[in-house]
């Protein structure tokens, strides 16, 4: 099938156009009014290696806020 589906499409049957990523964390999921009032990191963008940084500083303890305007991973 070199990389189509059995439909003939080039995408597989469990394609999904949503990033899985917003399931566990909606784009909107945090208020303004909810962010930390002290942060050890702020990240500007939230592209998949803008995520990366926050990432692990976070699993290191650390409190991060990241900036985005659009939508998370979108960039």
């Amino acid at each position: 099938m070199s990389g189509r589906d059995a439909g003939g499409g080039i995408f597989t049957g469990d394609f999904r156009e949503r990033p899985y990523w917003w399931g566990d964390s909606p784009p909107d999921a945090t208020p303004p009014d909810d962010l930390p009032g002290r942060a050890d990191a702020m990240v500007t963008g939230s592209s998949q290696g803008g995520l990366h940084a926050p990432l692990h500083l976070s699993r290191a303890g650390r409190v991060v806020v990241v900036q985005e305007a659009g939508l998370p991973g979108q960039g």
